[in-house]
């Protein structure tokens, strides 16, 4: 079925990159022996080195030993009940296997996130097999988008025609692989602290529930960075994600709470830590979609249109006393921004006059990078996976019991 598409792609787009890369990632995933992957990999690998002399393909292994804790944990999350019901199919402990598919077979937004590092532009590709995957690498940067939509739906999509832009920069060619080794390297750490059975401990017992929510909100995050990558056009979507994908920060990281999270200042302490850590080879690789997102978080502070309210890098914003009271600027901008993201709930709910006061004293223009603040973010993750681990919670002390008179 793979060598048939392969060959339909072939006749049909001839000429189209896309359809070249989509065939070497089917038949890469297809292939049921490694012999046979061999033949693949050689013959995808001579079909792209006459274009692009500095690709490298790079073979990235799964331990068993992490499918099963995943396993574990889905498992013991239906012990704490009554014994789960047979299934015909085998399936008992199939609970969410669909959410958490990607721990067995692809490992697709884990390394897609990485091979968009420098969207809308590409610099690999994954392709998925069991046990594992195979990494094609470009060794140079390949044209993500279009300068137009090709299908017409998407002309009818939200801001379509809008997208992001990064400055051109100079990368050289080892620089691709050495950002692959180090985030491989990275990600066997990140697996490492989110499946320490440790991690879960409440009142002295292993907590599968928090266990289980913890895994699939890592993955989350993967996902909506990935999302936010490709879906290049549609910056009301990217923008939806981004939120989402801060919201869900609190569960993995303790104290990552909304006004840290989006931040202008932490957000710069964030990326100051990054570059430290982060080797200088692939910092082109790996850092310019995160400064972009700082910078247009910034640029919030240009919005706030009424100068009238605006003196010394304050706003006049009322306090819950309904006082004015000095704010500083890009604490405003972070309010301001939360303000937005909370209308994705509804506004049903009463406002107070600060959040009215931030609805109309700001021009509303949220710049497109900004929704790379997830990536900022995940980032911090890979760098730093012991951020990831809080240990052992400590044991409820049950009240003492006065003495009777």
């Amino acid at each position: 079925m793979a060598l048939k598409v392969h060959d339909r792609l072939a006749a049909e787009y001839p000429d189209q990159v896309s359809a070249l890369l989509a065939s070497i990632t089917l038949l890469t995933t297809a292939p049921p022996s490694a012999a046979k992957l061999i033949d693949v990999v050689s013959n995808a690998t001579g079909g792209l080195l006459p274009h692009l002399a500095s690709a490298s393909v790079h073979l990235i292994e799964v331990d068993p030993a992490l499918s099963h804790r995943y396993a574990i944990f889905q498992a013991l999350l239906q012990s704490e009940g009554a014994p789960p019901a047979l299934t015909e199919d085998g399936t008992v402990f199939g609970s969410a296997s669909g959410l958490l598919h990607e721990t067995v077979v692809g490992f697709d937004s884990y390394f897609s996130c990485l091979a968009t590092s420098l969207s809308p532009d590409i610099w690999a590709v994954p392709a998925g097999r069991v046990g594992g995957l195979v990494l094609y690498v470009f060794g140079v940067l390949v044209q993500g988008q279009k300068s137009h939509p090709l299908d017409p739906i998407r002309l009818l999509s939200p801001g379509h025609g809008g997208s992001t832009s990064l400055p051109a920069i100079e990368i050289p060619p080892g620089a691709y692989s050495a950002a692959v080794k180090w985030w491989t390297g990275q990600l066997n750490r990140v697996f490492s602290y989110i499946t320490e059975p440790a991690n879960y401990i409440i009142s002295g017992r292993f907590s599968p529930q928090m266990a289980f929510e913890k895994v699939l909100t890592l993955e989350q995050l993967f996902r909506n960075c990935q999302s936010i990558a490709t879906n290049t056009r549609d910056q009301h979507a990217r923008r939806i994600v981004m939120f989402n994908s801060l919201d869900s920060l609190p569960g993995l990281i303790a104290g990552m709470k909304w006004e840290v999270a989006a931040s202008p200042a932490r957000s710069e302490a964030t990326l100051a830590r990054l570059e430290e850590a982060i080797p200088d080879e692939i910092k082109p690789i790996l850092i310019p979609r995160a400064r972009a997102a700082i910078a247009a978080l910034r640029s919030l502070e240009d919005g706030f249109f009424q100068k009238n309210m605006v003196t010394n890098g304050t706003i006049q914003l009322p306090n819950k006393n309904g006082l004015d009271t000095c704010v500083p600027l890009e604490n405003a901008a972070t309010e301001w921004l939360r303000v937005i993201r909370n209308s994705q709930h509804d506004f049903d709910k009463e406002q107070t006059p600060r959040d009215r006061v931030l609805l109309t004293a700001h021009d509303g223009h949220i710049p497109a990078a900004i929704a790379d603040l997830a990536w900022l973010h995940l980032l911090n993750i890979m760098t730093f996976p012991e951020r990831l681990f809080r240990g052992p919670r400590p044991h409820h002390q049950a009240a003492t019991p006065h003495p009777k008179d």
